[in-house]
């Protein structure tokens, strides 16, 4: 959370007329402020352009509870230009409309301590939001993991399956050429049988052919 601010716009001129260009303008409270259970920073300072001009974002007296006001100062140097008493509204406003008006009245010390208490309150529920925003997001993702771990073992799985399936294939495949392999061997084998078995007969059928010749 951050504190609340509103525009202030100051506006000044040197005593000839001309803007006081490059002047330092500082906004300072009188006393210590707290806003929804935080600090109001003390000091806001600006620069003025070369119209003369600067817009300070100021914390709002009227959220205060100790009836504070701001010191406003614009100086060149050492030298100073400009001192005034503000209370901011909460709207956007020029210095000239809040200078030296009187303080908002300030807030007893149990209504400030309820405002304190409050705060604390909101901010505690903010953190047990957030708390449960982190518990739900871990489990989402940790399921997302677990999702993910599955379907990458199970694509795991299918690869494994099908590797084994396809090293069945190309065994039954290896299986089969042996078979064929052998049946041809056999094959010529036997017609080489055959053959010799021709050959035999042959020289037999001369042998004797030759003897009663």
């Amino acid at each position: 959370m951050s504190i609340p601010t509103v525009n202030v716009a100051v506006r000044v001129h040197l005593a000839d007329g001309q803007p006081a260009q490059g002047a330092v303008v500082t906004a300072e409270l009188d006393r210590p402020e707290v806003d929804g259970g935080y600090i109001v920073p003390r000091r806001f300072e600006g620069l003025l352009n070369d119209q003369g001009e600067a817009v300070l974002a100021l914390w709002p007296n009227a959220r205060g509870s100790t009836a504070s006001r701001y010191a406003v100062t614009v100086r060149v140097g050492a030298k100073q230009l400009l001192q005034v008493s503000a209370v901011v509204p909460e709207a956007d406003v020029n210095l000239t409309d809040i200078a030296e008006l009187p303080a908002y009245p300030g807030k007893s010390a149990g209504e400030a301590f309820n405002e304190v208490a409050q705060a604390a309150a909101a901010a505690a529920l903010q953190a047990v939001v957030a708390a449960q925003d982190e518990v739900e997001t871990a489990r989402v993702e940790r399921a997302a993991g677990v999702a993910a771990f599955n379907d990458l073992a199970q694509a795991a799985e299918a690869n494994v399956l099908q590797a084994v399936a396809a090293a069945q294939v190309e065994v039954e495949n290896a299986r089969l050429e042996r078979v064929a392999a052998e049946e041809a061997i056999n094959e010529v084998t036997t017609h080489l049988s055959a053959i010799a078995g021709q050959l035999a007969r042959s020289n037999t059928i001369f042998i004797t052919a030759h003897a009663f010749n």
